[in-house]
């Protein structure tokens, strides 16, 4: 669903550093993978958690638009919203915190 060239107006932040009036939010992600992980340093409770490697590709992003993208994934992993609601997401252009 996230690859190919979208609008992500939904997915983005605005930068505190810079006002630009008007950006192309129009962004192409050439590949998209979630695979499982490991975490950055061993430790004797890593069995008693799961971890993924999120791995996102394109020439260029928005701000924070990976992050907000793979947080409203977990949620939908997490059934905190619903596969509807993250499609509904991609249409409806309204940043979400």
């Amino acid at each position: 669903m996230v690859e190919g060239t979208h609008d992500f107006a939904t997915f983005m932040s605005k930068c505190k550093l810079t006002e630009v009036p008007r950006i192309n939010t129009k962004r192409t992600i050439n590949s998209f993978d979630i695979s499982p992980g490991r975490s950055f340093f061993g430790t004797e409770w890593d069995n008693q958690f799961d971890y993924w490697t999120f791995t996102c590709v394109g020439r260029a992003f928005l701000y924070k638009q990976v992050r907000k993208l793979v947080s409203a994934m977990i949620g939908v992993a997490q059934e905190v919203i619903t596969v509807d609601e993250f499609r509904y997401m991609w249409r409806s252009r309204v940043r979400f915190p």
